[in-house]
């Protein structure tokens, strides 16, 4: 099944962790679209974009479990911005011990050179995350300069805020889609067994994109994951490259062909979406 390379950005980065102890790796992920049927002023002329969304996890959630969100821009083959196929992911990964990870671009991968994402850029949120309650994950990246800006965690004792300006977003590989589009992630990755906790899994819920437009944000994708399901359809793709008028604007989709993604009843706002990387089941 085709993927994106933000989420292979991430299991990437997974399985190099893995690999240097002979572990395996797990990533499970959605995605969603947004076209040039609903911004199509924003992909002529792409600029600051963000992606929010709730996460909560159990007191038993494994410490070596990394959850977080994405959003790319996808240049595609038609029209691109700077390279045909281009794709660049603002991606931002975390642990509830408070570990942050980036994947950072070069020069090289900015003008046309896929990066693999040999570079990872660790931060520190400076505090924990406690269990049984939601955190509100806040990324903003600028897809003009191509960097990302601003973390923001907000929990309800605290709020932090990185500032995350002047790193390069990755371009991991080339991605076969014929127009462009933003799309949207959410996710959870496992590198190894579980460590330090039981369980394997985090629900997301109420998430939003927003581009940066005429001086305001402007939400232009919700997912509130309240219509029950039992299995995610994949990407549309079809051999050479994904034509974007398959694809349904704004619907979830599963991102990899490995993801534990199922319906949850409890949500922030209603249902949730359980993200699990649990490396027993199949």
């Amino acid at each position: 099944m085709f993927k994106f390379s933000g989420i292979i950005a991430a299991v990437t980065f997974m399985a190099s962790c893995a690999s240097a102890s002979n572990l395996p790796a797990r990533v499970s992920s959605t995605v969603a679209f947004s076209t040039s049927k609903t911004i199509p002023n924003y992909l002529d002329a792409p600029g600051p974009a963000a992606i929010e969304a709730w996460v909560w996890f159990d007191e038993d959630l494994a410490d070596n479990i990394w959850f977080g969100v994405n959003v790319e821009f996808v240049g595609g083959t038609e029209n691109p911005t700077r390279f045909s196929q281009e794709d660049f992911a603002a991606l931002v990964i975390l642990t509830r011990d408070g570990l942050v990870a980036l994947p950072r671009g070069t020069g090289k991968s900015h003008a046309g050179q896929p990066d693999n994402n040999d570079i990872w850029e660790p931060k520190q949120l400076g505090r924990t995350l406690a269990p049984n309650t939601w955190h509100r994950i806040r990324l903003e990246a600028d897809f003009n300069t191509l960097q990302f800006q601003k973390l923001i965690v907000e929990s309800p004792d605290a709020l932090s805020e990185l500032d995350i300006s002047g790193i390069d977003l990755s371009y991991p590989n080339p991605i076969p889609v014929d127009g462009r589009a933003l799309t949207w992630y959410v996710h959870a990755m496992a590198n190894g067994p579980a460590k330090g906790g039981a369980l394997t899994h985090v629900i997301f819920d109420d998430v939003k994109g927003e581009v940066f437009e005429n001086g305001v944000w402007r939400t232009v994708y919700t997912e509130g994951f309240d219509t029950p399901f039992q299995e995610l359809a994949p990407v549309p793709f079809t051999f050479p490259e994904l034509k974007l008028k398959s694809v349904s604007e704004g619907l979830l989709y599963k991102e990899n062909d490995d993801a534990l993604l199922m319906s949850s009843p409890f949500g922030r706002s209603g249902r949730g979406i359980i993200c699990d990387v649990n490396l027993t089941k199949p």
